[in-house]
């Protein structure tokens, strides 16, 4: 690529930029200057090296992967599934960014400042009620599993109250068979779409490619995708939820459950010692037969002391008296063990664990429903402050999920929106006192600018 100087004479580009690092460089002179950025060639977080993303072409020739092997996100929900608290976080940060529905607002001046007034319409009630509400839902479910949402646009023809129009409808795609799609000189180009990523089938499997939204012209395409995203550093592909940074703190919590487990069916520690003298087996032929005989002996004695229904069981055996001395001869002995363990260390393990998954998940422990003491919300007005500051919160992420919202809108209701006083709101149940609303609670809007 050539660039034209004032003095009207060609020089290379390349000639022209100064190096910072390997992806920035400086560009201009004492008049004009510019910084030269090279972005989109892999995503920082959860890639094994860069070597990976320039191989990947020959294993992905369709798609960029999405982390090693085109698993990160199922990676993700495996762990997610397995943990008996994940879900319930997600959940709740679900209804908080969700709310309990959609609303229309009129944009007022009143006293020199915006406000957003309520405001009604039988139509837009219907199409917010029939098709904006599950769209709103799942998008948050997407959005708060990875920070990102795959949203498609359906145009179609259809007859309305004015007559014959255009019309729009959302779609809210599935992260786990939806990836970027790769085009020429690996540059993004539109989305792919495959039931099988994270496989090793979907190599090897077709892709549906599908053209991305245009912005510029949304009523351009009939059919179309566009991906909202937290726009995080160094992720120029796909981004990534707070949570999947815990996910150490997800695996030790998924350990616990199942070490107390085993711990009730085994013993925690070590509950007996059994000693046998040296010659007990010498009646025996050979070696073989006396390892057997060993062996077998210490599954019998496992399965008479191990185990939920062997608990404070005795155990009969028989021993010889020797003639000369008139004592018993050794044999099994079997003496308990002191056993020490500790419930605290592992209540206090557990309780790091679920505290430190619930501050991935951006989620005040209060909120999450694992600590209710007073330093984290025990009286009234100190959970309605924390319930108020959540959806605080949550409001900005709402802005992404809306948008497609107001797109839609302007396709399907032009005359409504023709001169853009009108706009959607996620709406809030606030927690209130009794004496200041009846039940306690009241419909409210967070605002999301």
């Amino acid at each position: 690529m050539d660039s034209t100087c004032g003095s009207g004479l060609y020089t290379p580009l390349t000639k022209m930029v100064t190096t910072l690092s390997k992806t920035t460089g400086y560009v201009g002179n004492s008049t004009h200057a510019a910084i030269v950025t090279l972005v989109g060639r892999q995503d920082q977080a959860f890639t094994q090296s860069r070597s990976f993303y320039q191989a990947s072409s020959a294993l992905y020739p369709d798609h960029f992967p999405w982390g090693p092997n085109d698993a990160k996100p199922n990676e993700m929900h495996k762990l997610m599934s397995e943990n008996d608290k994940a879900l319930q976080f997600m959940a709740t940060k679900v209804k908080f960014l969700s709310g309990s529905g959609v609303g229309v607002f009129e944009k007022q001046v009143v006293d020199n400042k915006v406000q957003h007034i309520p405001f009604y319409d039988p139509e837009l009630e219907d199409w917010l009620e029939s098709e904006v509400l599950e769209y709103v839902k799942a998008a948050a479910w997407q959005w708060v599993f990875s920070w990102g949402a795959f949203i498609e646009q359906h145009l179609e023809q259809r007859r309305t109250t004015k007559g014959l129009g255009i019309w729009a409808t959302l779609k809210t795609r599935d992260l786990f068979e939806c990836r970027i799609a790769r085009g020429k000189n690996d540059q993004a180009n539109g989305f792919a779409l495959c039931d099988s990523f994270g496989s090793y089938h979907s190599r090897m499997a077709k892709k549906v490619p599908v053209p991305a939204f245009n912005k510029f012209q949304p009523d351009a395409l009939p059919f179309s995708i566009q991906f909202v995203r937290e726009p995080i550093p160094g992720q120029p592909y796909y981004p990534f939820a707070g949570w999947w940074g815990g996910n150490k703190v997800m695996t030790l919590a998924n350990l616990i459950p199942e070490f107390h487990i085993n711990g009730i069916r085994n013993g925690y520690n070590i509950k007996y010692l059994i000693k046998i003298p040296a010659d007990y087996f010498d009646y025996l032929d050979s070696e073989d037969a006396k390892d057997a005989a060993f062996l077998a002996l210490q599954n019998q004695l496992d399965t008479w002391l191990s185990g939920v229904k062997n608990v404070n069981k005795a155990l009969l055996t028989r021993y010889m008296i020797d003639p000369q001395s008139g004592k018993p001869i050794p044999g099994v002995i079997i003496e308990p063990m002191k056993n020490e363990m500790n419930d605290d260390a592992f209540e206090k393990i557990a309780g790091y664990a679920d505290r430190s998954a619930a501050a991935s998940q951006g989620l005040l422990p209060v909120m999450a429903g694992i600590e209710m003491g007073s330093s984290s919300g025990g009286s009234g007005s100190q959970i309605r402050l924390a319930y108020d500051y959540e959806i605080i919160k949550n409001a900005p992420d709402r802005g992404p999920l809306l948008r497609p919202v107001r797109t839609a809108a302007r396709i399907n209701f032009p005359e409504k929106f023709q001169k853009r006083n009108l706009d959607f709101q996620i709406i809030d149940t606030q927690m209130t006192t009794l004496d200041q609303q009846h039940g306690g609670t009241k419909k409210v809007s967070a605002p999301i600018d």
